[in-house]
């Protein structure tokens, strides 16, 4: 496993850590490469994990951007009810 990239961001005012990451993987005995991006919200009590891959630099990089807009439409309605 190799960590790409490393932050802290704010998921709709709630503190995310976000890591990119290249690594080897097995399902039902097929190995493989993939890079992922996971988001770890921390959102009051709970802990939510949103997760995005690709199977190749230019699989990944070509929905990277599509991964952020689903990412940064992340709402949590409740915390704005007065």
């Amino acid at each position: 496993e190799e960590i790409l990239n490393k932050e802290i961001v704010t998921i709709d005012t709630y503190p995310t850590l976000v890591f990119t990451f290249k690594g080897g993987m097995e399902r039902s005995g097929i190995s493989f490469q993939m890079i992922s991006k996971i988001w770890v919200i921390f959102y009051e009590d709970k802990v939510i994990f949103l997760q995005s891959g690709g199977l190749n630099d230019k699989d990944f990089k070509s929905l990277e951007g599509l991964y952020n807009l689903i990412t940064n439409s992340t709402s949590f309605p409740e915390q704005y009810n007065y």
